[in-house]
């Protein structure tokens, strides 16, 4: 081989690892992974809008390497049917009521007993966090993470009578109540004619005359206008959802992803309790300027319905005991 030869063979062979050095040099295109969220309320329901701006963090957080997409008013599933979906992998994240979760885990029915949660409780981490991680611990065999607790509302008695004063007031009344064993013991020691159904057959079930109360949300007052009253009833049941996840799902991202969505999560729990209450006194507070009668169940009537509510949950703990010693400690601040 000439002189000439080998040098034109040194450049080409130069040129070629060059080249090959440059290839491994470009960033190769990171994958992109579809988040399905499900909700089954309406895209102008604060939840959703809630649920839209996590979205758009963890998109953030994970520079684009999550996409989430969300499938609002039941488009894909009800709260309920996407819990049952969880695993299947049609669905990654739901914010479903945390009283559906009972009916798959009886034991999660701790995060629902009656004066149970409280909100300055709930604003604290030091509760808050363990208390998640506790329920979640609940539910990992079905498949799913709890990944917070967001508060939906403080529960109260709508009803077409005035703001009600004594417990002797709930006897005889035909009300809806929330779903969940406890509440309906609770109702029957109250004298309640009670029935369960969802939040939107309210309205139309005591207009005609099917009920004459609920055990409901104040945001329901707005649908029915000043011409019925509501009861507050301190502590009784801080309504709340649980922001679940795919458990096989959440494992297999990579560190740096799970870390987005954790991320996310958190810093909308560090604000999402406070930003609930304030939308339920801003409700109640239209309400009254409306015409609205508003009333606080008077001390007397609480203690009593406390009573009540230490009966009704005592079947629950006499089932779980274990589940509620764990409970009360950290409850009570301890590790």
């Amino acid at each position: 081989m000439t002189m000439i030869d080998r040098s034109c063979c040194t450049r080409l062979l130069r040129s070629l690892v060059l080249a090959g050095f440059g290839a491994l040099s470009v960033p190769a295109a990171h994958a992109v992974t579809e988040m399905i969220i499900t909700s089954e309320l309406a895209p102008t329901h604060w939840k959703t809008k809630q649920m839209d701006a996590l979205a758009a963090d963890i998109a953030k957080r994970s520079a684009g390497r999550i996409k989430p997409a969300l499938f609002h008013s039941a488009q894909l599933f009800d709260d309920k049917g996407a819990v049952n979906a969880m695993g299947t992998g049609s669905v990654h994240m739901a914010w479903p009521a945390s009283l559906w979760l009972e009916a798959i885990e009886p034991r999660y029915g701790v995060a629902n007993l009656l004066f149970g949660l409280r909100d300055r409780d709930m604003q604290n981490a030091a509760v808050r966090e363990p208390l998640k991680d506790f329920l979640s611990s609940l539910i990992e065999k079905k498949g799913m993470r709890v990944l917070a607790l967001y508060r939906t509302t403080e529960i109260a008695m709508m009803s077409n009578r005035p703001p009600l004063t004594s417990a002797g007031d709930f006897r005889g009344m035909k009300a809806r109540i929330p779903g969940g064993a406890v509440m309906r013991e609770f109702s029957k020691l109250l004298g309640l004619s009670y029935v369960t159904m969802p939040a939107s057959e309210i309205v139309p079930a005591m207009l005609q005359g099917v009920i004459d109360g609920a055990i409901t949300s104040p945001g329901v007052w707005q649908q029915f206008g000043p011409k019925v009253s509501v009861t507050r009833i301190p502590d009784m049941l801080i309504a709340h959802y649980s922001v679940v996840v795919d458990r096989a799902w959440m494992d297999k991202l990579e560190a740096r992803d799970r870390e987005a969505i954790l991320g996310a999560v958190a810093a909308l729990n560090e604000r999402q309790w406070r930003e609930a209450i304030a939308a339920d006194q801003a409700t109640i507070d239209e309400m009254v300027k409306k015409g609205g009668k508003y009333g606080t169940l008077p001390e007397p009537a609480l203690a009593e319905l406390r009573k009540f509510a230490e009966k009704a949950n005592g079947e629950f703990i006499g089932k779980y005991p274990d589940e509620y010693k764990r409970y009360s400690a950290i409850m009570r601040g301890q590790k």
